[in-house]
């Protein structure tokens, strides 16, 4: 899902920059990319917290059992 998701946002990129040099084009690839890892760290790390809360209230003993999978959807 979320691969899917990265290239759009490059496709949308390049429509929208397909005009300019080489380099400028790359260096707009880069800050796109750079800020969808940054948004993908925000929304990771608010998971975790989330995440956190939640163990910490379900906790009725002293072991607490954990399934987790891909948050991608």
């Amino acid at each position: 899902m979320n691969l899917f998701w990265a290239l759009d946002r490059v496709q949308r990129v390049v429509k929208a920059h397909g005009n300019c040099s080489v380099d400028e084009l790359k260096q707009r690839l880069l800050d796109e990319c750079l800020a969808m890892v940054e948004e993908d760290n925000r929304a990771c790390r608010a998971i975790g917290q989330h995440g956190v809360q939640l163990l910490r209230s379900l906790k009725q003993s002293d072991t607490t059992n954990v399934l987790t999978h891909c948050n991608g959807g």
